[in-house]
């Protein structure tokens, strides 16, 4: 399996370039990176966090977010790390919030947001 820690993908093309041709790659503890293909165009790539596609990238700039049930601190980490500059995901009142470049949004499970 290749790794590539510390790599910090936040849209398309940069998960694009660190998979560089790859299907799959470790890029954390629990946590890889994996290219999948559907019906011409489209293409995604997921980072995975266990068992749960925990951020999805689409072609079309669009990020899709999942927490696959598991609201916990390493989860909310992962996305973090791989949303887009300036974003953030965060609880408050025991709900889930995410700032964009364009506003505030509640989070729910399979959230897609353009980026």
């Amino acid at each position: 399996m290749t790794t590539a820690y510390n790599a910090t993908p936040r849209n398309f093309m940069d998960a694009l370039d660190i998979l560089n041709g790859r299907s799959q790659v470790k890029i954390g503890h629990n946590t890889y990176m994996r290219i999948e293909y559907f019906e011409q165009p489209d293409v995604e790539i997921k980072i995975r966090l266990h068992n749960t596609d925990v951020v999805t990238f689409t072609e079309n700039d669009d990020i899709i977010l999942d927490d696959g049930g598991w609201q916990t601190v390493t989860t909310k980490e992962r996305i973090n790390r791989y949303l887009p500059s300036g974003w953030k995901l965060y609880q408050k009142d025991f709900q889930w919030f995410i700032d964009t470049d364009y506003g505030t949004h509640k989070y729910y499970e399979g959230i897609s947001l353009a980026y």
